[in-house]
């Protein structure tokens, strides 16, 4: 009898903007690396992507570069980090410096998964994503979030909130 083929890996984008936090991310690129060596197969290919291939600078880090465009990275999923905002009072300043990105998110297949988590979920938010859907994100956004995207199903009490095609976390 025939081996059945493997499976294509999971390509998982893990998302680069101007003031993202990364170093989520490069935890997800770990625990990807490791996945793959413990099941001695690829099963999560992951990608560095960005609105563009500009290098981006971070939170009080490095500028770093992606691999690929969103657009083009043909991502399964695609994770999106937090932000640094200091303050719930004016969710305005950042929306308008990241429309490009949340503009790329909407872009996306709808039947791609969108990952976020904490202040990233903003983005998620904004891109339209999540219009309907339940979600949660860091406590101190709540009464932000809950005025500035009404039409989102607010869980703010729930560490995580996954649906058929998004999924936040606090």
């Amino acid at each position: 009898m025939p081996k059945p083929s493997p499976a294509a890996p999971l390509r998982l984008a893990l998302l680069l903007y101007p003031g993202c936090m990364p170093a989520g991310l490069f935890a997800a690129a770990d625990m990807a690396r490791a996945a793959n060596l413990r099941a001695q197969a690829p099963v999560i290919e992951v990608c560095w992507a960005g609105v563009d291939l500009q290098p981006v600078p971070t939170w009080q880090g490095p500028a770093l570069a992606p691999t690929v465009a969103l657009a083009q990275a043909g991502a399964n999923a695609v994770l999106v980090p937090g932000l640094w905002l200091s303050s719930p009072d004016d969710l305005q300043g950042p929306l308008r410096q990241l429309a490009p990105v949340a503009q790329a998110l909407r872009a996306l297949p709808r039947r791609t998964p969108l990952w976020s988590y904490c202040a990233g979920v903003l983005l998620a938010a904004a891109s339209g994503r999540l219009h309907g859907q339940g979600a949660t994100a860091t406590w101190w956004l709540r009464a932000a979030l809950q005025q500035q995207f009404a039409a989102v199903d607010w869980r703010f009490d729930e560490p995580l909130v996954a649906g058929p095609c998004t999924t936040t976390a606090a």
